[in-house]
């Protein structure tokens, strides 16, 4: 006989999964507006496509991977929130590449405007936007490793505590105060 709890969790569990399955044909359907919208295959129409072509180029292509990542996070039968952390950190990158894309694309007027577009220049400031995606990625990833830490299996746990006992001793071997004589 099941209980109430056991009713419950069978429920969201298949909701979850028609939730996941529902995310990944949306992401589907999106990769082949996409492709209609940026590269004029006609097979599929291509009107949100065209919405996020004309407001991201080709960075838009990243929108059904994300669907598909949180798809796949929905329909994962654990909870990881290391893994929701990402889905949920990953979108200011693309934001920031959304945004130096459209500066780019504009790069003419706008360099009329800002003096730092001016003296960079269309391939500095392109350089420049790439370094602040990796550098915010490189953030997010030390973030991401202090805030959720990584289960270690106890044997290499009594592996590192060897070699953290091994290094101790050749430390105090290798720095230790020589005697002098007494005189």
């Amino acid at each position: 006989m099941q209980t109430t709890a056991d009713t419950n969790s069978v429920n969201s569990r298949g909701i979850a999964v028609f939730l996941a399955i529902l995310l990944g044909l949306c992401g589907i359907l999106m990769i082949f507006s996409l492709l209609s919208a940026l590269f004029g295959i006609g097979f599929f129409p291509g009107y949100v496509g065209g919405f996020f072509a004309r407001s991201f180029g080709i960075l838009s292509l990243l929108i059904p991977a994300y669907l598909a990542y949180a798809a796949f996070i929905l329909a994962d039968r654990h909870w990881r929130p290391e893994r929701v952390f990402v889905l949920n950190a990953c979108v200011f990158p693309f934001l920031t590449l959304g945004v130096g894309f459209a500066f780019i694309r504009d790069f003419e007027v706008r360099s009329e405007q800002l003096l730092f577009l001016e003296l960079a220049g269309k391939t500095g400031f392109s350089l420049f936007i790439i370094f602040l995606t990796v550098m915010e990625v490189l953030l997010l990833q030390v973030l991401k490793n202090a805030v959720f830490k990584k289960s270690v299996s106890p044997k290499k746990r009594r592996c590192f505590r060897l070699r953290l006992k091994q290094s101790r001793r050749l430390r105090r071997q290798l720095f230790r105060q020589p005697q002098l004589p007494n005189l």
